[in-house]
């Protein structure tokens, strides 16, 4: 099994949808290759801390409404965009960064617990906490501001996120797709 194949098995892991025989392959190649181990104990990490940290009840209808307006809703058809790849570059970044400064610290914890990653994780930690004081002086002062609009935000945080998240993967989807043309 090559690297990009075990990549995709180990998402499908992450996922709860790797059948026996393909976590046989994934288990025998891990063994066997250390980047693909490393990468496999990081993304799991960061999923076991996702789920313990992220815990949010759905509203009662809420599958009935979002299925409803699914069926209400035509295809869109793609138009040809001459800015598809800066585009696509822009929106994996955003998505990518708004994901790691929401997940920041369960991914240094997992980082730091790494045995692969462990000590370039506390390296970093002198960088980490300069940042950190710095936010917390543009936190600080701009307090007033978000404290105005810290009723509204709360609510929509989930949406925002879960919005994100959407939009990410769908442009790495496209983006992805793209190059295998």
């Amino acid at each position: 099994m090559n690297c990009n194949k075990a990549e995709k098995y180990i998402m499908k892991y992450i996922d709860g949808e790797l059948s026996e025989k393909e976590a046989e392959l994934l288990n025998e190649h891990i063994l066997k290759c250390r980047i693909c181990k490393e990468s496999f104990y990081i993304y799991n990490r960061i999923s076991v801390n996702m789920v313990e940290n992220f815990e949010y009840k759905v509203p009662d209808g809420f599958e009935a409404r979002v299925m409803k307006s699914i069926v209400l809703v035509e295809p869109i058809k793609p138009e040809p965009d001459t800015n598809e790849g800066l585009i696509g570059i822009f929106s994996v970044l955003f998505g990518a960064g708004t994901v790691l400064v929401i997940f920041r610290d369960s991914i240094m914890d997992s980082l730091i617990q790494s045995p692969y990653m462990g000590k370039i994780a506390r390296n970093l930690m002198p960088a980490v906490e300069y940042i950190e004081i710095h936010l917390n002086y543009a936190n600080t002062s701009l307090a007033s501001f978000f404290e105005s609009l810290n009723g509204m935000l709360s609510n929509a945080d989930l949406f925002i996120f879960a919005l994100t998240l959407l939009l990410f993967g769908v442009q790495f989807v496209l983006v992805h797709n793209s190059q295998k043309k």
